[in-house]
């Protein structure tokens, strides 16, 4: 299931230059940063804690799919509104929340649907999915280096973002035509 790395990719992107867009485009203190950083965490711990409690009644596919949408859903807004010439933290920082809801939405499927391709390979698959997400991350993280600046930076970090949620997209989507779903019947509350 590719659309683990596409997470990883996404993650990464905005982890590694929010600092600086941070610090250019809107001028807030370090505290100021860490607060909007842990706003995208908190978006994950909710997404992760709606995702455990549908993920019993819904396919493994349409969790990925619909935590997918919310994230390139927040950060479409956020880029249209960027580019509009509404640069502010809460246009920027609003808009990662959706990355962080997504993932938590997405995140707990993916990696189960991974590890339950071959049950026996389990520890295999966990294995190759950790090392892909690194290298992933690493490439991603190299490429943001190169593209986002100071001139660019809020505008640029969305449309990367953006990128690579609409890549986990596609994967989740390829994931459900290939795959069937993810499992057979989702249970009735």
């Amino acid at each position: 299931r590719w659309d683990g790395l596409y997470l990883k990719l996404e993650e990464e992107t905005g982890l590694r230059s929010a600092p600086m867009v941070a610090a250019h485009d809107f001028g807030v203190s370090t505290a100021t940063l860490g607060v909007f950083m842990g706003s995208i965490t908190a978006g994950f711990m909710t997404g992760a804690f709606l995702s455990g409690r549908l993920s019993p009644h819904v396919q493994l596919t349409t969790m990925m799919i619909v935590g997918r949408c919310v994230a390139c859903g927040g950060l479409s807004v956020g880029l249209i509104l960027v580019l509009a010439g509404v640069v502010t933290p809460l246009t920027f920082f609003g808009s990662t929340i959706f990355v962080g809801l997504g993932n938590g939405l997405t995140m707990p499927s993916s990696k189960a649907g991974a590890l339950s391709v071959r049950p026996k390979l389990a520890g295999t698959a966990a294995g190759v999915n950790g090392a892909l997400t690194v290298a992933g991350g690493a490439l991603l993280t190299t490429v943001t280096g190169f593209v986002v600046t100071a001139e660019n930076g809020a505008a640029a970090l969305l449309i990367l973002m953006l990128s690579a949620s609409f890549c986990g997209l596609l994967a989740a989507l390829w994931a459900r035509t290939v795959g069937g779903g993810g499992q057979e019947e989702p249970t009735e509350a």
